[in-house]
């Protein structure tokens, strides 16, 4: 069997209006956006007692889930012995992952939103934002890709 791999030129340019980067596709000397997008941030809070209760995060995670109708195939969650937790949503549409870290009063939060049918890049930043902001945050440290 023969692989054929395909090598495709690429061009990362940066905003600094709003520290986004995207990731272009460069095709026969046309660009186009890649079709998702996937957000990851440290967030910090003074608000440590959501940092601690993962079945309350859960619940508001679903509500923001069913929101924006995307397809969850399954959540994973762990309680550490200093009440932080993990909790990891694979979907259909990619993945959610969150680290809480009560002892920094900090949050570690991966968005990735990918589909092949339309671009969900509007949809993964409203999640992204709605997490976001369940957490109250008081400094936000984002980066933004742009994926295919």
């Amino acid at each position: 069997m023969k692989i054929e791999h395909i090598t495709r030129p690429l061009k990362i340019t940066h905003s600094a209006n709003d520290n986004t980067t995207k990731l272009l596709l460069v095709k026969r000397g046309r660009q186009r956006a890649a079709p998702s997008r996937h957000c990851m941030a440290t967030v910090t809070t003074e608000r440590n007692e959501l940092l601690t209760n993962s079945q309350e995060f859960i619940s508001a995670l679903e509500s923001i889930l069913e929101k924006e109708q995307v397809t969850c195939l399954g959540y994973v969650n762990h309680d550490f012995d200093n009440k932080s937790f993990t909790t990891v949503v694979g979907l259909a549409e990619s993945h959610i992952s969150v680290h809480t870290w009560p002892e920094r009063s900090a949050v570690q939060l991966d968005v990735f939103l990918c589909n092949y049918i339309h671009d969900n890049t509007a949809k993964c930043q409203r999640i992204f934002d709605a997490i976001t902001e369940y957490f109250d945050p008081q400094k936000v440290d984002a980066t933004y890709l742009e994926r295919f």
